[in-house]
């Protein structure tokens, strides 16, 4: 990592004595500020007007301090937005990225509005059951199971219209390599690096890609979609996807950007070609999802 020029420091410190505590973490001027502002505004709501200027001068330097040395804003300010969300955040918690959210509400606008005809067919069945069980849509469960363990042996539903998923994809080099240091040092490294070492034909890394298609069939599921690192992964879940499809009813795939909604002239790639055949990019940004549609 580059050292801080000089003047950049004191450039920083003209503006306020707390910049350069935040440089380290933030890297540019314009970050620096954006974060001493969430920071500032963070203490005032939190302390409600009833600190003294003194302490709550030291309580603002004390954070400045923890985001200097690399601890993530989401863990200090115990928050990320999400869309119309404030998820809560603290160590131990993997920190939603906006590429997630980005996709997330991608789906969530074909699914109320911009979803192509056949998508409307196929969910037509699920929401008229919906309706007829006098379903709401706030009603939310959540439930804990180990997707590698046999499903037909839970309690859980035998099926779901819509899988979603942001499973560990990392590879161990690729966590000690490529991994921000804040990552590295703060996140969670279970939520990111496979901990499974199954016997399964592909690599350690995909084991959670390969389950997750079994599932789609099992769960008889009419969306997939995987959250991915790279364009490499992204080939190669693609490829896996293709391949169990081979034998079943038609099915649709995409590789989504981190935007998919965008379009930009610099992302000149708009398929990619895998077992002969062409597979839609949408977006822009780097590759972030491989998404299935099943006619089932």
């Amino acid at each position: 990592m580059p050292r801080i020029s000089p003047s950049l420091i004191r450039q920083a410190y003209a503006i306020s004595p707390l910049l350069p505590v935040l440089l380290p973490s933030c890297r540019t001027l314009s970050s620096a500020i954006n974060e001493l502002r969430w920071i500032r505004e963070y203490v005032q709501e939190t302390e409600n007007g009833q600190l003294s200027l003194r302490y709550r001068a030291n309580e603002l330097l004390k954070l400045c301090q923890r985001r200097g040395r690399g601890e993530p804003l989401q863990y200090i300010l115990g928050s990320q937005p999400f869309g119309d969300l404030d998820i809560k955040c603290r160590p131990g918690v993997l920190i939603p990225r906006p590429e997630t959210e980005a996709y997330t509400a991608y789906i969530s606008q074909l699914l109320l509005g911009d979803d192509p005809e056949w998508l409307k067919s196929n969910l037509e069945k699920s929401d008229n059951k919906a309706q007829q069980n006098k379903l709401s849509i706030l009603d939310i469960k959540f439930h804990y199971h180990d997707i590698f363990m046999p499903w037909r042996e839970s309690s859980l539903p035998a099926s779901y219209d819509i899988i979603i998923s942001n499973p560990p994809y990392i590879s161990q080099a690729g966590f000690m390599k490529e991994a921000a240091r804040s990552v590295r040092h703060w996140e969670p490294k279970l939520a990111l690096v496979p901990k499974r070492n199954l016997d399964l034909d592909c690599a350690p890394e995909d084991i959670f890609y390969y389950r997750l298609l079994e599932l789609q069939r099992e769960l008889e599921s009419k969306i997939l979609l995987m959250e991915v690192g790279d364009t490499a992964q992204a080939k190669r879940v693609a490829t896996m996807a293709m391949r169990k499809m081979q034998h079943e009813q038609p099915s649709r795939l995409e590789i989504w950007r981190d935007w998919p909604t965008e379009t930009d002239e610099a992302d000149s790639t708009t398929n990619i070609a895998i077992d002969d055949q062409s597979i839609p990019i949408k977006g822009t940004g780097n590759v972030r999802a491989v998404v299935v549609f099943s006619h089932l």
